[in-house]
């Protein structure tokens, strides 16, 4: 999770295993770490999960 204007630097850029984008429509620009972190966790959580009924 990076700043708002440049994002992760370039050391922790190489350091990462994945690199990941939150898509954002309409007006909004970014989501603060903590809201972006949820997202990320929810998603991990609903792919760790597999397919529902």
């Amino acid at each position: 999770m990076g700043d708002e204007t440049n994002g992760l630097s370039a050391g922790w850029r190489q350091a990462c295993g994945t690199m990941a984008r939150i898509p954002m429509a309409g007006s909004a620009s970014s989501l603060n770490v903590a809201s972006a972190a949820t997202v990320v966790s929810y998603e991990a959580a609903r792919e760790h999960r597999g397919p529902t009924a």
